[in-house]
């Protein structure tokens, strides 16, 4: 292969993997952009989703009607986020997100533009295929304390990092 088609390749390398991440429902590398992960490339891989795990899934419901006027790029993209609680675990939001009593993270009734945030309430044991992502990195991130669990459903795999810009 000549350099030039060699850098053109590479040019548009970033461009082809947001359009496979558009046109394939569970693919095999993904560019995360937002911060409440690790800026960077990740990979699918062969685990089921579970506490601990990092998944990708798709928003739906009142996470989807919010990020349609806020972030309308992640409305129809993939957001990823850890798995901090699944099935048989007690959730709880009020002010405060919780799993099993322990407090994961406060709960902001609106995002840094001023707009009101969904609001997901009150307790629930965890059933089979349901799941609370929450991320710690940074206090705004917008996870299972704005929508609640999410579904079995909407998930589109569980990734791990190829190569990120931090930790």
């Amino acid at each position: 292969m000549r350099l030039a088609d060699r850098l053109l390749l590479a040019a548009a390398a970033p461009a082809l993997l947001a359009l496979g991440g558009l046109l394939v429902d569970a693919p095999l590398l993904l560019f995360n952009t937002s911060s409440s992960e690790p800026v960077g490339l990740y990979r699918r891989v062969a685990a089921a989703p579970a506490p601990g795990a990092l998944i990708a899934f798709r928003p739906v419901g009142a996470a989807k009607a919010y990020l349609l006027g806020a972030q309308p790029g992640r409305a129809r993209g993939s957001i990823l986020k850890g798995v901090a609680a699944g099935e048989g675990a007690l959730a709880c939001a009020g002010s405060t997100l919780s799993v099993d009593g322990r407090a994961l993270g406060p709960i902001a009734t609106r995002d840094g533009a001023g707009r009101p945030l969904p609001r997901w309430r009150g307790c629930r044991r965890l059933a089979r295929g349901e799941f609370i992502v929450f991320s710690d990195r940074i206090p705004n991130s917008f996870d299972s304390r704005y929508y609640g669990p999410i579904q079995a459903t909407q998930i589109l795999g569980v990734y791990a990092p190829l190569w990120t810009t931090g930790a």
